[in-house]
């Protein structure tokens, strides 16, 4: 994920800097390492056995795999709109997920 965040800002951020720019530049790195960071989580999540995985429920690998495609989309669809959807439908689910799983707001 630190690496992921690297891609996002470039190295010399001086204020003529268009970072929408530098994404649409570097969108093919930036989801390429989603892909290799899910797919690492999704090995991770699976060689602590079994038990812990389908503790997780069937959601999880689901929910790899759609963002893993997504991602895999993104790298080659320069579209903003998508790119925004992704990213507000990946934050709102994860918060859908947070409070479904820990039941609770504070």
């Amino acid at each position: 994920m630190y690496f992921q965040s690297t891609l996002l800002f470039p190295r010399d951020l001086g204020p003529d800097v268009d970072l929408d720019e530098f994404f649409h530049r570097q969108r093919g790195w930036f989801f390429g390492a989603n892909v290799l960071n899910r797919s690492i989580d999704l090995v991770d999540t699976w060689l602590k056995g079994s038990e812990h995985f389908q503790s997780l429920g069937p959601e999880y690998p689901v929910s790899v795999a759609v963002n893993i495609i997504w991602s895999l989309i993104a790298i080659f669809v320069p579209s903003r709109i998508f790119q925004w959807v992704f990213a507000l439908g990946s934050l709102l689910w994860l918060l859908s997920w947070v409070f479904r799983q820990f039941n609770t707001l504070g």
